[in-house]
Parts: structure tokens; C-alpha cells; sequence
């Protein structure tokens, strides 16, 4: 036979829900890349413009190496158009070319500096 023991006992409530930290941050790439490194432990304090990640430079490298060709080759271009367009200018002077001549030369020679200028804006951004 068993006699009642009177002790202390827990009380516990059992509950669905969630749990969530009352402070957080949400991290997103402004770039998209492959992580090399990650600088930081999930849950550690970090201050205001600490290095979190270095991501891969080669993609963003192989992008620089590219617009600066393309800018390159507008380059060239405007070369030669601005040499072609003064041949034209001058022989407009002396009624050889035509007029309308003179305004495909100078057209192309404007759409050519253009093509430079949006050229050396991509390659300036890709640097960035």
C-alpha cells in the first residue's frame, strides 16, 4: 500500500509555435557571384560595415577585360570615322562629294562617338 508523498512538482506547458529573434538582419548579394569566403559565424555580433563575404573577382575581372576591349574597338572605329567624315567635309567644300554623302559620313561618325562614349560609361561601371 502506498501513502500520498507531497513534494514540489513543475509546471509545464506545451505549446505549438514559433520562435523568432527579436532582432535580425536579412544579408542580400547586390551582385551575384560565387562565395571564396565567408567572414563571419551566423549569430555573432558585426559592426557596421564589416567585410561579411569576398566573393569571386575572376567573373567580375573577365567583365572589366571585356568592356574595356569593346571600348577599345569604338575607339578605333571613331578613328576612322572622324578621318573619313573630315575627307568628306573637304570634299563637300569643293562640290565633289555629295551632300548626301557628307551626311552618312557624319552620321556615322556621330553614332561612333556614340558607341565610345556608352562603351568607356559600361567599362567605368564594371570597375566600379
Amino acid at each position: 500500500m502506498a501513502h500520498p508523498v507531497s513534494r514540489p512538482v513543475s509546471q509545464y506547458l506545451e505549446a505549438t509555435g514559433t520562435t523568432e529573434a527579436f532582432e535580425s538582419v536579412e544579408l542580400r548579394a547586390r551582385v551575384p557571384g560565387f562565395l571564396d569566403q565567408i567572414l563571419f559565424t551566423p549569430g555573432a555580433t558585426v559592426k557596421k560595415g564589416e567585410l561579411l563575404f569576398v566573393i569571386d573577382k575572376r567573373t567580375y575581372q573577365a567583365a572589366v577585360v571585356a568592356a574595356e576591349a569593346t571600348l577599345a574597338q569604338h575607339e578605333a572605329e571613331l578613328v576612322y570615322a572622324r578621318a573619313d567624315f573630315q575627307r568628306a567635309d573637304g570634299l563637300r567644300a569643293t562640290s565633289v562629294a555629295s551632300q548626301l554623302e557628307w551626311e552618312e559620313k557624319k552620321r556615322t561618325f556621330q553614332v561612333t562617338e556614340a558607341k565610345v562614349a556608352a562603351a568607356r560609361a559600361r567599362a567605368r561601371q564594371r570597375e566600379a
